[in-house]
């Protein structure tokens, strides 16, 4: 999985078996929507 944090807008996009974009994320909220994307990618499409 790729993960990108754009401090400027404030977005964090995680590029695995599909693409999730979470907006107005702090730096500190990363980790938890690392794991709540890793969690979605895994149950898609199974």
């Amino acid at each position: 999985m790729i993960q990108i944090y754009n401090s400027k807008t404030r977005t964090f996009t995680v590029i695995g078996k599909r693409t999730q974009v979470f907006l107005n994320v702090s730096l500190n909220e990363t980790e938890a929507l690392l794991f709540k994307a890793k969690l979605k990618d895994s149950i898609w499409r199974m």
